[in-house]
């Protein structure tokens, strides 16, 4: 279904993919395995043939017309303009299918999501849309790119189980590209290693597990035990309240017509309190609302009801400019990063918008420092790094706006667990540096308890519980 032989990809200055060989054949379920950074997203790219203009490409790479691709950012993979149905279309149309199938019932999905635009669903049901765009064309073959990373545990077996389940049924070769261990293991017939653009090792998944020959493989199957260790907090007695919500509400409308008008509350009745340098992680799963708090905390979205002060601001009606610089988020998507722009350019934008930088190689510089990137990244572009590196530019460029506040919606998860860690590590000696407050939102629960003091939990809406991190059996029993 696929064949690979002798890849190469190159830039002026770098050799990307080295020799890389490869096979996967009908019916046939291979895990692509390796940290942030290896090489896995490059050589995703080179299938695809959507390599940037200053990559060469030899070898050969041979695949059927007829392949399916599932992506990690389903958000950033439709148009919000065109509805669902849309999309299927022209699906269709480029495949030239007259008789088609939407195949929502494979994924069980109801039909209603086909009238529905994208920023109306939730990432968990257009990522079961982006694999029903993929089985829709009968594909011998599937490339799936991570496409598990950004949700909670519940959605991800749900999700992989339907993907099993047709790949079955319907014995499409399957290329499943990830950094999880515990995902490759439960997919794969084989699991093939790649660490620094070469594959380092492959072989039949019980030999990979029970075996492993190469010591990078051995490293990847020990890694989530760093992020299993949870340090005791040290208790706060901080009363500097940053950060007061008071029974938020958010709702939207649905119906109306022919049918009667129904109002759903996105959030219900939710309250919480940030105090100085003692961290809140909102914790739930996917749909929960925790994006949605997020987008109010900066301004970015109305809410109906509710009374929420930011450093001693009351932000009903019009968000105070005064705030824009104070409270700052990082996203999973690092996509907000223009990968044409340099390192430099992107980290000094936000800044430059606020005031004129005598010496910008300087400051940059400062801030590569502080994010533990060297200086000889300043100037190249955010394309060439890998997704750890471009988070640490997304941290720089907000480091830049001296923030007090900076809220992480779900910025790690799609990272490896030597990265999470790292990355962990960086916040908390940042906070140390620079005296800043973090909100965590995820739906990871290990991300959550290494950064945090306090802890809620959202479910439909609503709180669920609120207490401290320390707390751990308690949280773990309210999430099962």
């Amino acid at each position: 279904m696929i064949e690979i032989q002798n890849i190469n990809l190159y830039t002026k200055k770098k050799h990307i993919l080295k020799n890389i060989n490869l096979n996967i054949n009908s019916g046939e379920k291979v895990a692509l395995l390796g940290a942030s950074g290896s090489g896995k997203s490059m050589l995703m790219q080179s299938i695809l043939g959507i390599l940037l203009e200053d990559m060469k490409l030899d070898g050969n790479i041979e695949t059927n017309e007829k392949f399916g691709v599932i992506l990690q950012n389903p958000s950033s993979c439709f148009f919000n303009t065109c509805t669902i149905k849309e999309h299927f279309l022209e699906t269709f149309k480029a495949h030239n299918i007259k008789e088609y199938n939407y195949g929502l019932e494979y994924l069980n999905l109801d039909a209603l999501v086909l009238e529905a635009y994208p920023f109306m669903l939730s990432g968990g049901t257009l990522q079961k849309i982006m694999i029903s765009l993929a089985l829709s064309i009968n594909p011998s073959f599937i490339l799936a790119d991570e496409p598990t990373s950004n949700l909670d545990s519940a959605t991800t077996k749900n999700l992989i189980d339907l993907i099993l389940e047709q790949q079955e049924n319907l014995r499409f070769g399957l290329l499943f590209i990830t950094h999880d261990i515990s995902l490759a293991k439960y997919i794969a017939d084989r699991i093939i290693i790649i660490d620094n653009g070469e594959i380092i090792e492959q072989n039949a998944k019980t030999q990979i597990i029970t075996t492993p020959q190469h010591n990078k493989t051995k490293e990847l199957l020990n890694e989530d035990k760093k992020l299993a260790f949870i340090e005791k907090k040290e208790k706060t007695t901080n009363t500097h309240k940053l950060i007061s919500v008071k029974n938020l509400k958010k709702s939207y409308t649905s119906g109306g017509f022919f049918n009667k008008a129904k109002i759903n509350y996105v959030l219900d009745d939710i309250s919480f309190d940030l105090f100085y340098k003692n961290n809140l992680g909102i914790l739930g799963k996917n749909g929960t609302g925790k994006s949605t708090i997020t987008k109010i905390l900066l301004g970015l979205e109305s809410y109906d009801s509710g009374e929420i002060e930011i450093l001693n601001h009351n932000i009903k009606g019009n968000f105070p400019k005064e705030l824009r610089k104070d409270i700052q988020s990082i996203f999973q998507d690092s996509s907000y990063i223009n990968p044409k722009q340099s390192a430099i350019d992107s980290i000094l934008e936000g800044l430059e918008n606020f005031t004129h930088i005598q010496n910008r190689e300087k400051k940059a510089e400062e801030l590569l420092k502080l994010v533990k990137l060297d200086s000889s990244y300043m100037h190249k572009k955010n394309a060439y790094f890998s997704g750890g590196e471009q988070q640490r530019i997304a941290l720089a460029r907000i480091l830049a706006l001296e923030p007090k506040i900076i809220i992480l919606d779900e910025a790690i998860s799609s990272l490896d667990a030597h990265l999470q860690y790292k990355m962990i590590e960086l916040f908390k000696n940042i906070q140390k540096e620079k005296n800043i407050t973090f909100i965590v939102v995820s739906h990871d629960i290990r991300i959550i308890l290494q950064l945090c003091n306090e802890v809620i939990i959202l479910d439909n809406g609503k709180v669920s519980l609120k207490t401290s991190a320390d707390n751990i059996e308690q949280i773990k029993e309210k999430l099962d």
